[in-house]
């Protein structure tokens, strides 16, 4: 009878989300494995597993489904890393929904805290003129905080998002502009996270949202004053400008 009455209560908060989407919460959720207890909630949402990690082609260790009237997908858990489980939400067709790790529980204060220190990461910029191919550059002394603003203003102002800075229409260049890439890499070589397209426009850094090659534009984003001085400042020191 409880499995009936649980159940129904699925289907009913199911129905209700349907009408009135909540809000995505960042709440710390626990998993139990073969006897040992995982946890996530540790790091940004912005970063990323990196691209090494081909879990498509690992069999998980664990996997759950999960029903909602919407649409169920699985919480398929792959081992990573000794004893970290990485979780990769899908619907069966191929979309992922959400992505994310999980740590032992008894490591999850060292390990939060780890990733919440700037000073745990190498910091990186990449440009690509011409060949398609990205150069690297190696970031001393990276002021931490101004990376993160940038990379959240990047996810802030991607093209379709609900959220984002002034924006100007500007005249698609007549030559080639160099593609910016800034980002950030953890030290443990786990994670990474990275801003998509920057380009210099007449002296001035601004996020490429969206380019309309017809009208001979390009829809950008503009940066906050100390962030582009802060960023310009990087690529001048390399000869970039």
């Amino acid at each position: 009878m409880e499995k009936i009455i649980s159940f129904i209560v699925s289907i009913v908060i199911s129905f209700v989300s349907l009408i009135f989407p909540f809000g995505e919460t960042n709440a710390i959720e626990t998993v139990k494995i073969d006897g040992a207890t995982y946890q996530n909630g540790f790091v940004a949402d912005n970063m990323h597993l990196k691209g090494e990690y081909n879990l498509y082609k690992e069999k998980p260790v664990y996997r759950d489904y999960v029903f909602t009237l919407a649409l169920g997908y699985w919480n398929n858990y792959y081992q990573i890393e000794d004893n970290w489980i990485f979780r990769n939400e899908n619907t069966g067709w191929g979309v992922n929904i959400k992505k994310e790790l999980f740590c032992p529980v008894e490591e999850w204060d060292r390990l939060h805290s780890y990733y919440e220190d700037g000073n745990n990461y190498d910091y990186y910029y990449e440009v690509c003129v011409e060949s398609g191919d990205f150069t690297k550059y190696d970031v001393q002394n990276a002021d931490t905080t101004k990376f993160d603003e940038i990379i959240q203003f990047s996810v802030d102002n991607e093209y379709g998002s609900t959220s984002k800075n002034k924006a100007e229409t500007i005249t698609l260049p007549n030559t080639l502009t160099p593609v910016i890439r800034f980002y950030k890499e953890s030290k443990d070589g786990l994670f990474t996270t990275h801003t998509t397209k920057f380009i210099v426009y007449e002296g001035n850094l601004y996020f490429q949202r969206h380019d309309n090659v017809a009208a001979g534009t390009m829809e950008v984003s503009v940066l906050p004053n100390e962030l582009e001085t802060y960023f310009i400042s990087l690529l001048k020191s390399a000869g970039l400008e």
